[in-house]
């Protein structure tokens, strides 16, 4: 049971990970008037907490794993 939420939280995590990310571009694609010359660096900002919360989550996930 607990492996399986954890898939649907990874799974559900990911998902708005990549609508963040879309979503980002398409706005970026619709106002190339408004963008700014360091567009990348709003992608590399997106992803910062992201990668924060992968950092903390990861032992919590290997303990999971190892209990099931």
């Amino acid at each position: 049971m607990r492996i399986a939420l954890l898939w649907f939280v990874l799974a559900f995590g990911g998902g708005l990970f990549v609508h963040m990310l879309l979503a980002l571009r398409n706005f970026h694609a619709r106002n190339t008037v408004l963008t700014h010359p360091r567009a990348a660096a709003e992608y590399g900002w997106a992803t910062v907490p992201w990668l924060i919360i992968a950092l903390v989550v990861a032992p919590a996930v290997q303990r999971i794993f190892a209990a099931g």
